[in-house]
């Protein structure tokens, strides 16, 4: 399994983006990530033609990633403005929630509501 961890990061050069930053991929990673992601659909229900998303390496990465993409979708103007002065954001966790939400919410200036860990 560690071979698989951060498969995007690793093979020949994919494309190269700014002035020192290149992605390194090998061809048949996109495949690879296309069947897991297909495989998932298929075991949770969902209609493959409306599946998609990314596997990346760890649950921090998947939540951050996860809270992102919703913050992106239910704001649209998040994408090009600041999330700053919106204090009307906010996200409810039960108390066994993983650490990670919180940590994701921190980066994404976030409002906390349910966190009552005790």
């Amino acid at each position: 399994m560690a071979s698989l961890q951060n498969l995007n990061n690793a093979g020949r050069v994919r494309r190269v983006s700014g002035k020192h930053a290149a992605v390194f991929q090998y061809e048949a990673t996109p495949n690879i990530e296309e069947e897991f992601i297909m495989m998932l659909a298929d075991i949770v229900g969902f209609d493959r033609s409306r599946a998609g998303g990314s596997r990346v390496s760890g649950g921090t990465v998947a939540m951050l990633t996860a809270l992102l993409v919703a913050r992106d979708k239910s704001l649209k103007s998040v994408a090009r403005e600041e999330l700053f002065g919106r204090k009307s954001v906010k996200v409810l966790t039960s108390k066994a929630s993983h650490f990670a939400i919180r940590k994701a919410m921190s980066l994404e200036h976030f409002y906390e509501l349910g966190f009552s860990k005790k």
